[in-house]
């Protein structure tokens, strides 16, 4: 045995059922327990990750001698043969030869000086229940592996992405660590700890949570202590500034959009080989299921008249003279709800979208006839667009084709859809005419 406490799962057969100490696994088909051990050892799966025929041929040779009903023993609290293992069982007779040492990751010899191998207990093909956590996985696992051909890759990305300067080397790759209230994932070396919060769902974060986070942060003693939020939010969005001032210091934020150039531009101009596919695969994943998929806002029908109070000459000199708090709809948008995305405007008699903001509260107020919920925008988030978004760039984008033709008062929008309407018009800019 190289260690007890090292690299080690413990059972005792006064556990029964509760295998390692576990309360829920008690009726787990044994492909269960498996699968359960991968999730929650995993720095032991990891060290033994990776082809080791002369192991496989000794372990297939093992379960034919100990058939049906013997146990080998490699550890026990009375005195063991040293040159094979003993087994336990009706057949207690039965002696196994010693296996052959053992090899961890790409074939290296497992041993305690092998602290690039022990250290990393990230696993690209490691599966979660929640699906965020296999983005944090895949984004971990591909910085970890970059560094097998001594690529400046995590380097790259603590300094040009995070703005951080780690004093060492780093070391440590882990995703869900497997305790109450870690957060997703840690990479770390001798003197710095940076943590990982991941969604992949805009306005998810949790306070509580945050601050469980930064309680554990608090606690370790690296020079270097770092709390990053991996979310597809807008990093200057008012939602986001909420939990950054949680503690200056600690929290940092980048976007999943910010994650997914970085990558890309890292292997633009690579030749086709084995890392640069996987990153190009995990590129795609990103595209499909986040910026495909996650509600980024609302187009809504500027409706002109009496009825509204609002006047195709005049909304924007009101708004730009800082006249306009809030907008008022006939319904309740209550994904907009202080979760940092958009409200854009669209205006028919301008073909197209004129002004935006992010919306900092929704609540029903009956101000006006017909339109009974209040928006309320989020301080310094106001943008005009001149020009504006026009309808024929509008239908250009995939899944708005069919934007104005119906009677909808609204749209929603994806994150991509959001992006392709938006990356080429000028922020911030002059007051459209």
């Amino acid at each position: 045995m190289l260690s007890w406490d090292t690299l080690a799962a413990h059972y005792n057969s006064g556990q029964k059922r509760n295998y390692f100490g576990w309360d829920d696994a008690s009726n787990a088909s044994p492909s269960s327990l498996a699968e359960l051990f991968i999730e929650r050892f995993q720095e032991i799966a990891a060290a033994g990750r990776g082809s080791d025929w002369r192991y496989a041929g000794w372990y297939s040779e093992m379960l034919h001698l100990t058939y049906p009903d013997c146990f080998p023993i490699a550890y026990a609290d009375w005195e063991l043969p040293t040159d094979c293992l003993a087994t336990n069982g009706e057949s207690d007779s039965v002696r196994i030869p010693l296996p052959p040492p053992g090899f961890g990751i790409d074939g290296c010899t497992l041993e305690p000086s092998n602290k690039s191998a022990l250290k990393s207990s990230v696993n690209i093909f490691t599966r979660y229940k929640q699906t965020e956590n296999d983005f944090t996985n895949g984004l971990i696992a591909i910085l970890s592996l970059s560094q097998r051909d001594g690529s400046q890759l995590v380097m790259s990305f603590l300094r040009g992405q995070l703005r951080l300067e780690p004093c060492c080397e780093i070391n440590m790759f882990r995703v869900l660590q497997g305790m109450d209230g870690t957060a997703d994932a840690e990479l770390s070396g001798d003197d710095c700890c940076i943590h990982f919060e991941s969604k992949i769902v805009s306005g998810t974060l949790d306070h509580e949570q945050i601050e469980r986070h930064l309680h554990k942060l608090r606690s370790r003693t690296e020079s270097l202590r770092r709390l990053v939020l991996l979310t597809p939010d807008d990093t200057n969005s008012r939602y986001i500034d909420k939990f950054l001032t949680r503690d200056a210091d600690l929290v940092i934020h980048i976007g999943w959009r910010r994650v997914f150039d970085f990558l890309s531009n890292s292997v633009e101009s690579c030749d086709p080989c084995f890392f640069s596919d996987v990153v190009r695969q995990f590129l795609e994943r990103i595209r499909t299921m986040v910026f495909e998929q996650d509600f980024a806002g609302i187009i809504a029908k500027i409706q002109f008249g009496e009825l509204s109070e609002v006047y195709e000459d005049k909304y924007l000199n009101e708004m730009n003279a800082g006249d306009w708090t809030q907008w008022n709809t006939p319904r309740e948008y209550k994904k907009l709800d202080g979760t940092g995305r958009k409200l854009l405007l669209y205006d028919k008699t301008r073909n197209g979208i004129t002004v935006e903001f992010e919306i900092d509260k929704v609540k029903r107020t009956d101000a006006e006839a017909g339109y009974p919920w209040t928006n309320i925008f989020a301080p310094g988030t106001l943008r005009f667009f001149e020009p504006p978004v026009s309808l024929n760039h509008i239908r250009s984008v995939s899944g708005l084709n069919s934007f104005g033709k119906g009677q909808s008062p609204y749209q929603n929008i994806t994150h991509e859809q959001y992006r392709l309407l938006t990356v080429a018009q000028a922020t911030n800019g002059d007051l459209p005419a």
